[in-house]
C-alpha cells in the first residue's frame, strides 16, 4: 500500500476525516481555524495517507521559546513546534500510535531548526529524536453524583483542608458567562499567572480568550468589585477541560483565591451529569493532586537534523526535562 504525505497551510482546507481522527475539541478543524485568527504562528498542517485513507494528521507552528524554560533560564530559540498553539495538555499529532510514529518520521525529513512534539503519551517511539518528561496533566476521574457529595468523599485530612480554604470564599460572588465578557482587568490576572509560570508557552491576547466560542464558559470569582480569580472551561463529549485562569495575586493570600479557583473547576464538572472525566491541565500539580486529580505522565521529544546540537540535546536532557516530583496522593476515601 502506497504512503505519502500532504502539507496544508491552512485549517479551512483540512479534509473531514481529519475530524474523524481527533479524539478531543482542541484536534478539530475549526479550533486550529480559530488559533490562526488569534493566534497565527505559522501554523501548517501535515497529513498521512495510507493509499487513499488518513491515516494521521500533526499541527507544527513556529514560535520562539526559552529552551531551558523548566530550569527558568532565558535561553531563547526558534522552534518548530508539532502541538495546539494554545498550550493545552492535548497532543497536536493524531492517529493510532504507529501512524503517528510513521507520520514523524516523515516529518523530520521536512521541517529545519529544532523541532520540538508536544505532550505524547511515552510509549510513542520518536526515534531518532530525543524523548524526555515534560509536565504532566492531571487527571480527576469522576466518581461521584454531584458537587454536594464531593467533600464527603474525602478522606478527613483533605476535607478539613478544603472546608478552611473554602471558608475564605464566603461572600464571594460567582458569576457564570461566556468568553465575550472577557475584559483588560481578567486578562490582567491572566498575565499575573503567567508572569509566574516556571514553563512558559506562547502569551495569549486578550482578544484570544474574548473571542473563544460559546463551548467554552468563563467563571470569574470577585468580591467588593474587585476580580480575584477566574478559570474557562470546555465541556467535550463526558470531559471537561480546564484551558485557563487568572489570579489576582496581591489578594491571593487573604483569599486563597488560586486553590478555591482550582476547587471551583470540580465543582463545574460535577454539575454537570455526563461529566466523567475532569482534565485539570498541567500546572499547580500539587493542589490539583490535593483535589483528587492523577498524574498521567507526558514526554516531549528534541530533534534537530545537526549531529552536533543533536549530541548536545542529549547530552544536556537531564537539564532540559521536567524533573519535579509530585508527591502521591490518597485523596478518597475510596483510593487504595
Amino acid at each position: 500500500m502506497a504512503k505519502y504525505l500532504l502539507n496544508i497551510n491552512k485549517a479551512a482546507d483540512l479534509p473531514d476525516a481529519w475530524d474523524a481522527l481527533a479524539y478531543c475539541y482542541f484536534q478539530k478543524i475549526n479550533f486550529f481555524k480559530y488559533t490562526e485568527e488569534y493566534n497565527a504562528c505559522n501554523q501548517r498542517y501535515y497529513l498521512l495517507y495510507n493509499d487513499d485513507i488518513l491515516v494521521a494528521g500533526a499541527c507544527v507552528y513556529t514560535i520562539i521559546l526559552d529552551l531551558l524554560t523548566f530550569l527558568q533560564v532565558k535561553s531563547p530559540m526558534k522552534m518548530q513546534i508539532v502541538g495546539i498553539p494554545a498550550t493545552v495538555s492535548p497532543k497536536g499529532i493524531i492517529g493510532d500510535d504507529k501512524s503517528i510514529e510513521l507520520l514523524l518520521k516523515e516529518i523530520f525529513k521536512v521541517e529545519r531548526g529544532l523541532l520540538v512534539g508536544m505532550n505524547l503519551e511515552p510509549k510513542i517511539d520518536c526515534t531518532p529524536a530525543i524523548a524526555i518528561k515534560t509536565m504532566p496533566t492531571i487527571i480527576l476521574k469522576h466518581q461521584l453524583k454531584n458537587k454536594n457529595d464531593y467533600p464527603s468523599a474525602l478522606r478527613t485530612d483533605y476535607r478539613r483542608r478544603l472546608k478552611k480554604v473554602e471558608s475564605k470564599f464566603n461572600g464571594v460572588e460567582v458569576t457564570k458567562a461566556d468568553c465575550s465578557i472577557f475584559d483588560d482587568e481578567l486578562y490582567n490576572l491572566y498575565e499575573q499567572i503567567y508572569d509566574r509560570s516556571k514553563s512558559k508557552m506562547e502569551k495569549l491576547s486578550l482578544l484570544f480568550f474574548k473571542n473563544l466560542p460559546d463551548k467554552f464558559k468563563l467563571t470569574v470569582y470577585s468580591k467588593n468589585n474587585q476580580y480575584l480569580a477566574w478559570h474557562i472551561t470546555l465541556k467535550d463529549n463526558d470531559v471537561i477541560y480546564f484551558f485557563f485562569g487568572g489570579t489576582n495575586y496581591p489578594l491571593n493570600k487573604k483569599y486563597n483565591s488560586y486553590f478555591n479557583n482550582i476547587a471551583g473547576l470540580v465543582k463545574v464538572a460535577y454539575d454537570d451529569t455526563e461529566c466523567k472525566v475532569i482534565e485539570l491541565g498541567q500546572t499547580a500539580e500539587i493542589p490539583k493532586t490535593r483535589l483528587g486529580g492523577k498524574v498521567h505522565s507526558l514526554n516531549l521529544f528534541l530533534y534537530h537534523r545537526n549531529r552536533g546540537i543533536k549530541f548536545l540535546l542529549s547530552a544536556f536532557k537531564p537539564l532540559l526535562q521536567y524533573n519535579r516530583k509530585i508527591p502521591e496522593t490518597h485523596v478518597f476515601k475510596i483510593d487504595n
